[in-house]
């Protein structure tokens, strides 16, 4: 859908950080998607399951460097919290390290919008800067 916009589309499942190689010059800038896809595949990944912990700071670490490669860095997560189940342990790991990297993008981040049924709300920061 983004052919002939502008776009320069790099698939990266994991190990994000390896996308600054496949960038064009310059300060760019990037939209991430998704954030909960990104921890699924470096959680489950052919290595063998990963711990939370190990996820979140292979992540952050990531995030934190091709950040430095760009002059915006939009990232695009999910809420999968609010449905009640408790799920198996793997899963509930899986949970654990995206909500730790959701609070750590949040902190970190100049703005953050949830989008409820397609309205913005605003959580952080403003749409003018």
């Amino acid at each position: 859908m983004r052919e002939g916009k502008g776009f320069l589309t790099i698939e990266q499942p994991s190990n994000v950080s390896q996308a600054i190689e496949k960038m064009k010059a310059g300060r760019k800038t990037v939209l991430l998607e998704c954030m909960s896809n990104l921890t699924a595949n470096e959680m489950f990944s052919p290595r063998g399951i990963c711990k939370p912990n190990e996820v979140c700071n292979k992540i952050q670490n990531d995030i934190n460097l091709l950040k430095k490669h760009t002059k915006n860095l939009v990232i695009v997560t999910n809420n999968v919290f609010e449905d009640g189940v408790q799920y198996d342990s793997a899963t509930m790991d899986y949970l654990e390290a995206l909500g730790k990297i959701n609070e750590m993008l949040m902190s970190a981040a100049d703005t953050v919008i949830e989008v409820v049924v397609g309205i913005p709300v605003i959580m952080k920061g403003n749409l003018t800067g």
